[in-house]
């Protein structure tokens, strides 16, 4: 998407859209809202041919809505490829090529790298309301793929808000931060069947000021029981943690939130740990023992209306059900 002039973009009708490239928006001013479609709304895929990830947003600008990605419905998915990748320029970190995107209420799986990348200089990013996974485990001879949740990478990102989304079935990096300056704000997300690790935290692009406040995670039956929730490093740059009741479910049987438990790696001392929350735009919070149903009343592409696949995952993690297969859960 190329056009030189700010896009509005609707769907007067309900389909599939398979590609056989990536999509590539380039230009910005761009809102593509996917809950104007009739019936069961709009989803993007790729099909055999496609090689890359399925969307690449590398401009400013740019709003997303209630619109399903999903990397892909093939047997033979190709390794390792992010659904959505948001992409500044590596080396330029002067804030003004890839920010001001939000995602908002979309349903992104599939991947065999991440659901979400961002990488070099991105900034002033929301991503809210959406259902990310499952990811895409498989083995072979050949290569192992691993589907993973949100990496953030940058030297120039900063300033960024994940707030009520609903992660499944993700191998590890739920989320995955190495940002560079700013906040992250991460607040009331629900990560499921985490299976290596949860959120991971790493210091090597800068000082970064984190909040993670009333987020839930919940052990599945693939999860790791002996891996902390949080895993926060200390890589050779200080940064600072402001944690408030982050709560976790080890066990369906006693589904009594817990702490959750954090492994710090590296630090000499306490100086990650901030006593008061970092500064950032307001996001509407419940406690993090209530949040799992609240999002799984309203997360994902849910208009017009939630397709088998989500449907699916929202009962999977309300009742504690192990990984669904993932091409079986497209059928009613």
């Amino acid at each position: 998407i190329e056009e030189a002039v700010p896009l509005l973009i609707i769907f007067w009708q309900v389909g599939t859209i398979c590609l056989n490239s990536n999509l590539i928006i380039t230009y910005l001013y761009i809102s593509i809202f996917g809950q104007t479609a009739s019936g069961s709304g709009i989803m993007l895929t790729g099909d055999d041919a496609l090689s890359d990830e399925l969307l690449t947003i590398t401009t400013h600008d740019v709003v997303i809505q209630h619109l399903r990605l999903r990397q892909s419905l093939t047997d033979k998915p190709a390794c390792c490829h992010n659904v959505i990748g948001i992409k500044g320029v590596e080396g330029e970190s002067d804030g003004s090529q890839v920010r001001d995107i939000v995602l908002d209420h979309c349903s992104v799986s599939g991947a065999t790298g991440n659901a979400i990348a961002l990488e070099y200089d991105t900034n002033t990013l929301t991503i809210s309301n959406s259902i990310l996974g499952p990811g895409i485990v498989t083995a072979s001879k050949e290569a192992s793929i691993e589907g993973k949740g949100i990496t953030i990478d940058g030297e120039g990102s900063h300033s960024i808000s994940l707030h009520h989304n609903l992660i499944v079935d993700s191998q590890e990096q739920n989320p995955g931060l190495q940002i560079a300056k700013g906040v992250a704000d991460i607040v009331n997300n629900v990560v499921y069947n985490w299976v290596k690790k949860g959120a991971e935290i790493r210091s090597d692009n800068g000082e970064v000021q984190l909040n993670m406040v009333h987020n839930l995670y919940i052990m599945g039956p693939d999860s790791t029981p002996d891996t902390p929730e949080i895993i926060a490093s200390h890589t050779g740059k200080n940064y600072q943690l402001f944690l408030e009741e982050n709560l976790s479910i080890r066990d369906a049987e006693q589904p009594e939130p817990l702490p959750v438990n954090l492994g710090l790696e590296g630090w000499p001392d306490n100086s990650w740990e901030a006593t008061s929350r970092f500064e950032s735009p307001l996001v509407d919070t419940v406690k993090s023992n209530t949040v799992r149903k609240k999002l799984l009343a309203m997360v994902g592409a849910n208009l017009p209306k939630r397709d088998f696949i989500d449907k699916n995952l929202v009962q999977q993690v309300k009742h504690y059900q192990d990984r669904l297969a993932y091409c079986s859960s497209l059928n009613p």
